[in-house]
């Protein structure tokens, strides 16, 4: 099997590595290529493929879909928004979105990384399985609104809380304490995720109604950062709204 993977960003760095494992038949097209990295890179896109996974930007895919001359191959995007039928000028198409967050150069392990699959006929779907059987990856069959709730997702429990560290490092920062200090916190909150719903497990002066003590928070983030004031009584409100219902 042929596979061409049209574009190398973060998710065609990474994608890239998992896929070089298990084909032999890899070939990469970008303007950009690394010279260290030991991959076959070519700037036109070739018409002999078996899958072409687009990984560009979701405003580049539907143009670069017109320009796959493959007629039986199957073409398939990346991405957790973009609808499968932006591809559907083709015979075989889907989407191979995978859930999770991606920096180039920082390498991450296959097992950390579960697909959805979206597919337009079983042929394309037996192609997309057989790749992440292939890649010994765990996937999941979806349709485009459920791959949408899955992005959705993605952003809630890790774009945002990433900001809050940013905003929390800041803080710290500005009172010269050590980010080593509250590690210990950060994974003692996920780790509860293992085994509780996180529903069951929230915790501070939100959930106990303590209205002094979030006074008091607020009134300190005065003199530190707006936008931590404006998520800081967010937030609260929510937590306080949810569990009182």
């Amino acid at each position: 099997m042929k596979i061409v993977l049209i574009g190398y960003g973060n998710v065609g760095w990474h994608l890239s590595r998992f896929l070089k494992l298990y084909f032999d038949q890899l070939e990469i097209v970008t303007n950009n290529p690394i010279d260290t990295d030991n991959f076959t890179f070519r700037t036109d896109i070739p018409h002999d493929a078996d899958i072409y996974i687009i990984t560009r930007q979701e405003r580049f895919v539907a143009e670069t879909s017109k320009n796959i001359n493959a007629e039986n191959a199957v073409v398939v995007h990346t991405s957790g928004t973009l609808t499968a039928n932006v591809l559907d000028n083709h015979k075989h198409y889907g989407v191979l979105y995978p859930l999770q967050t991606f920096r180039k150069r920082k390498p991450l392990s296959i097992t950390n990384i579960n697909f959805a699959i979206e597919s337009s006929d079983k042929y394309t779907l037996d192609t997309l399985k057989f790749i992440c059987e292939s890649i010994h990856q765990n996937y999941v069959i979806v349709e485009s609104e459920q791959r949408l709730a899955l992005h959705t997702t993605g952003v809630l429990i890790s774009n945002f809380p990433n900001f809050l560290y940013v905003l929390a490092y800041n803080l710290l920062d500005k009172y010269n304490l050590s980010y080593e200090i509250i590690k210990p916190l950060i994974r003692e909150t996920t780790d509860r995720l293992e085994q509780y719903h996180p529903s069951e497990v929230q915790t501070g002066p939100a959930v106990r109604g303590d209205s002094e003590i979030i006074k008091k928070h607020l009134d300190f983030l005065q003199n530190v950062s707006t936008d931590a004031v404006e998520i800081y009584e967010i937030l609260s409100k929510a937590i306080i709204k949810y569990y009182n219902k």
